[in-house]
């Protein structure tokens, strides 16, 4: 379909004064992130183009867009519109088929990871943990979500996915993918459970990478990717930072399975 089409399928209204700017934004970011992600290319470059008007034409004549205190959510807003004009040129492409953009990432997520999967490395057992991130202001770490899982010893399986799934959304994140530590795995690659996990979330985020430690290797830490023609390979996309941003949070999901497991034993 057109591109023209489009914009006459999207139809522009009237902002509402009692709804706040700062609201406006919010659901801004989540259909940014919606348009991103959004597999059919069609239905991307309609959603980017309601972006567009929503920005473009519509809030400018929103009563509390002139006020001085709004200009951090006017300078925010301006950058998502810039975002979805790049994205409505390459309208002729898929989303998924995208080149990942570039990911920032707290080296502290790694020492904390760690140090949470400390008992069970000794143990001679491996650790999941999955990665939740946002593509605004830049794509980002922001989340550490330690989910139930079944350890082994060269690959963890997650259990109650759907707890995680609840919490991306409550929390608005997205899944950038996992990070898994075995004491026992392989020197080279990725384990095929975890190829699975990484090609799952990759159908969604391009930006979607897996972080593999390997205590005992010369090379401990590993990054992975999965391209285009979906083989994985190593990322190059993610900027690993010391300087302690971006910020991030962690959600240990492990006692509320722990919970549901003793209420079925009763």
């Amino acid at each position: 379909m057109p591109l023209e089409d489009l914009f006459d399928r999207s139809p522009v209204l009237p902002p509402d004064p009692n709804i706040s700017l700062a609201r406006y934004l919010h659901t801004i970011r989540q259909n940014y992130q919606a348009a991103i992600t959004q597999p059919d290319a069609q239905r991307s470059a309609l959603l980017h183009i309601r972006l567009l008007q929503l920005i473009c034409k519509t809030l400018p004549t929103h009563p509390e867009y002139s006020l001085p205190e709004n200009k951090p959510l006017l300078k925010e807003l301006r950058s998502i519109a810039h975002k979805s004009f790049e994205a409505l040129e390459v309208f002729d492409e898929p989303v998924h088929h995208r080149e990942p953009s570039r990911v920032d990432m707290s080296a502290s997520l790694l020492d904390l990871f760690e140090r949470i999967a400390s008992d069970s490395t000794t143990r001679g057992h491996s650790t999941i943990g999955l990665l939740g991130g946002r593509m605004l202001p830049q794509p980002h770490v922001a989340a550490l979500v330690m989910p139930s899982q079944t350890c082994g010893t060269i690959c963890s399986s997650l259990r109650y996915e759907n707890d995680v799934s609840q919490l991306m959304e409550v929390k608005d994140l997205l899944c950038f993918g996992l990070i898994h530590i075995s004491p026992t795995q392989p020197e080279m690659g990725l384990p095929v459970e975890l190829e699975s996990y990484l090609s799952h979330y990759s159908n969604s985020v391009p930006e979607a990478f897996a972080i593999v430690i390997v205590p005992a290797s010369e090379k401990r830490v590993r990054f992975y990717s999965c391209g285009n023609d979906g083989k994985v390979g190593v990322a190059h996309h993610v900027d690993v930072r010391n300087d302690g941003v971006p910020s991030f949070k962690l959600y240990d999901l492990r006692p509320l399975a722990i919970a549901r497991d003793e209420q079925q034993e009763r």
